[in-house]
């Protein structure tokens, strides 16, 4: 479950928020416990939120999803990120006819965000670009690093 407090979402030491002018999906394709999915102002982009734990490595968990079968291609090696002192990897793959960036952040206490964001077709890497995107990845926190 998630808890809303002060503009933000909030669960397992993770915090993020959901920019004015985005749409909350309504009827999603999964459902998750902590977590949720909207589309970008011009309703041209997907992005899921999600909180899970007991999880293994961020880079492990990620190279999980390209194994032979899955549909899931990627365009480019996994990278290390870090967002607002919270590390983690990043892939940039195909999926069907869209480019997606999927990006999970390791918390010290063993919960991961996972940020997904779907193209609609587009440049993936234009679309990090713009401001609406800029402002869902700076808007991820995590509590107590130390």
């Amino acid at each position: 479950m998630l808890h809303y407090l002060n503009g933000q979402f909030c669960a397992d030491n993770f915090s993020f928020i959901l920019p004015d002018g985005f749409y909350l999906e309504t009827v999603p394709e999964l459902c998750y416990e902590e977590g949720f999915g909207a589309w970008t102002p011009d309703k041209q982009n997907y992005i899921e939120w999600q909180i899970e734990v007991d999880c293994g490595g961020t880079k492990e968990e990620l190279s999980k999803l390209f194994v032979p079968g899955t549909g899931m291609h990627l365009l480019e090696d996994i990278k290390e990120v870090e967002v607002n002192g919270v590390r983690g990897h990043m892939a940039f793959y195909r999926m069907r006819t869209d480019q997606v960036m999927e990006m999970r952040l390791g918390h010290p206490r063993g919960a991961h965000l996972c940020l997904l964001i779907r193209s609609g077709g587009n440049d993936i890497h234009a679309l990090l670009e713009t401001e609406d995107i800029k402002n869902v990845i700076s808007g991820i926190h995590a509590t107590d690093l130390d």
